[in-house]
């Protein structure tokens, strides 16, 4: 019996190493496992953080400086708006009761049997009360030529006129044109008093 007992035991030894090596085997290969997913996850992370410095890359992209398609360059400097010209109006000159129509791109100044002055407005200034004016090509005498008006408008809308000159050349000239100053006489044909026409 004794021997038996031995006999059995020994045969239960090597299942109980069995056992024991399997469970080795079990542990080294989940440590393997999470060995693994550490690695991927840490691939995974620096892939991102890869990604993330690419598109901060281009984010500091300096800007190009090639003309972009959508822009159509005319030559030409915006237009700038202006308020509207302040003395639009129909008036009678007081001197020898011509008429003056006034709008915000002509004034016209008709003298009777069918003599008639057109000035076509080009730049004007309300707070300091001049206008410079293209002279029609049908101007008896300023044809070609450009003129600068000096004016003072009065509470009643009644308006002090000199037409300091009929005869510059371009427009830069007009506008460099020494201004008159009402008291201090008139370059042109002399202060003329223009009375709106409904305060007749």
């Amino acid at each position: 019996m004794f021997y038996l007992f031995m006999i059995l035991s020994a045969c239960d030894q090597p299942t109980e190493e069995s056992h024991s090596e399997k469970d080795t085997v079990k542990e080294s290969t989940q440590i393997d496992q999470s060995n693994e997913n550490e690695e991927t996850a840490d691939y995974e992370n620096t892939g991102d953080i890869e990604d993330e410095t690419t598109e901060n890359d281009n984010t500091n992209e300096e800007p190009s400086t090639e003309p972009s398609d959508d822009f159509t360059d005319t030559g030409s400097p915006p237009e700038i708006e202006q308020e509207p010209l302040e003395i639009i109006g129909y008036y009678v000159q007081d001197y020898d009761g011509s008429y003056h129509n006034i709008t915000q791109n002509v004034w016209e100044i008709n003298f009777g049997a069918g003599e008639i002055y057109t000035y076509q407005i080009r730049q004007y200034n309300n707070q300091q009360g001049w206008i410079i004016a293209e002279n029609d090509a049908n101007d008896p005498l300023e044809t070609g030529k450009w003129s600068r008006f000096d004016y003072r408008l009065n509470r009643a809308g009644n308006l002090t006129v000199c037409q300091s000159t009929s005869q510059a050349d371009d427009m830069m000239e007009a506008l460099n044109w020494p201004p008159s100053i009402p008291g201090q006489g008139c370059t042109g044909w002399g202060w003329l008093t223009l009375t709106l026409f409904e305060n007749i």
